[in-house]
């Protein structure tokens, strides 16, 4: 994907994007609800890797819904992923090594392991935005690398079988937050 990739909720429902390969995204795909009476759900899945290479976005611009993303997600070093609102990402590997990670205030990123083998990894990338990233059910959160510095975003390690390791260092700035069981 090199252009625009609009994935939305419109008047007759909720929408379902299914890719039954890996898939790298140099361009922009936005999940996004444009009905404005009601909320209507977005879902991307990918049956394979998506590497973001280009920007990968959620939007508001109607009245509500939810984003999903399922499949193994890698963050290319001219990624971005800009949150501006709630996205859920299901996921067995998600590599935010490099790139830029956004979650604009009151927002929140989910990262849900599928099973126990599921890994996120940061070492290095940049963070912005002032809203929260939580990590839930079965995965190993890794810090490998380059040292990973929080500025004002929020992680939550929500209690239950997610494990903290690596070779890295995590740095906790002074506006940022680390939730250890929520």
């Amino acid at each position: 994907n090199t252009d625009t990739l609009a994935i939305e909720g419109v008047v007759g429902g909720s929408s379902t994007f299914t890719v039954n390969a890996s898939l790298t995204n140099g361009g922009m795909i936005t999940l996004d609800n444009v009905y404005a009476s009601a909320a209507r759900n977005q879902t991307f899945n990918v049956n394979g890797t998506l590497t973001n290479d280009g920007t990968f976005q959620t939007l508001q611009t109607g009245a509500g819904g939810t984003r999903t993303f399922t499949g193994d997600f890698t963050q290319g070093a001219a990624g971005l992923i800009d949150i501006d609102r709630d996205l859920t990402f299901n996921t067995l590997a998600f590599d935010l090594s490099l790139g830029t990670l956004d979650v604009e205030a009151s927002r929140t990123l989910t990262v849900n392991g599928q099973n126990s083998s599921a890994v996120t990894t940061f070492a290095g990338g940049s963070f912005a935005g002032d809203g929260t990233v939580r990590f839930g059910n079965t995965q190993s959160v890794n810090f490998d690398g380059a040292p990973t510095t929080l500025t004002n975003l929020t992680f939550d390690l929500v209690p239950g079988n997610v494990t903290v390791g690596g070779t890295g260092a995590l740095t906790v700035g002074a506006t940022a937050t680390l939730l250890l069981g929520g």
